[in-house]
């Protein structure tokens, strides 16, 4: 079964940005797309978003696919992402140019605090608006607790993300910036926010 490109969208903003994106990605592949969304009962257009994210693996029927957020461009073509999770990894996908000081800088200081206490050391944050994922029962079971994380606050997803791989581990395989922000895939950071 071909892999397949999967956007998160809620919202006007976020639908504008991910015809865009759609858009971008058709320039360079003809693989099947998917856009995920519909009413949930959220209070927000965010909450919406991070939950059907954090639940994405039980809404999509391919093996393997290459998950977006909806104001990214794909610049180039993507078919290297495909073929690490062919070789065996479990997600590919990039780390956050957020280190050190700026370690998860976007986190309430309540969720930030606990994660550092759980996780007991500085983790390398990650970045969850590109990610290439091989749907196995590794990973299945990876976004059932990450869902799990992240309704403990129902705010951002990536101190979730680093706290469910704690319980979780997966086999990543990480990608220089230009695949989240740069030249390979153009990341707007934000660009979809309701205000």
């Amino acid at each position: 079964m071909k892999p397949s490109i999967v956007w998160v969208v809620y919202g006007e903003k976020a639908t504008d940005a991910c015809k865009r994106s759609r858009d971008s990605v058709s320039l360079w592949n003809t693989l099947p797309q998917q856009v995920v969304t519909g009413d949930i009962g959220a209070v927000s257009n965010k909450i919406a978003s991070r939950h059907s994210k954090t639940t994405l693996l039980k809404r999509i029927k391919t093996d393997r696919a290459l998950y977006l957020d909806a104001d990214t461009l794909v610049r180039q073509t993507i078919d290297v992402g495909f073929e690490m999770l062919a070789d065996g990894w479990d997600v590919v996908m990039v780390p956050s140019s957020n280190q050190g000081d700026d370690l998860m800088w976007h986190i309430g200081e309540q969720e930030r605090r606990v994660t550092l206490g759980e996780m007991g050391y500085q983790p390398l944050q990650l970045q969850c608006g590109v990610m290439f994922i091989a749907r196995n029962e590794r990973t299945m079971a990876f976004w059932d607790v990450w869902h799990e994380e992240w309704m403990r606050w129902y705010d951002e997803d990536q101190a979730a993300f680093l706290r469910a791989l704690k319980r979780v581990p997966l086999k990543i395989w990480l990608l220089g910036y230009p695949w989240n922000g740069g030249a390979v895939i153009e990341h707007r950071f934000g660009a979809c926010r309701e205000s």
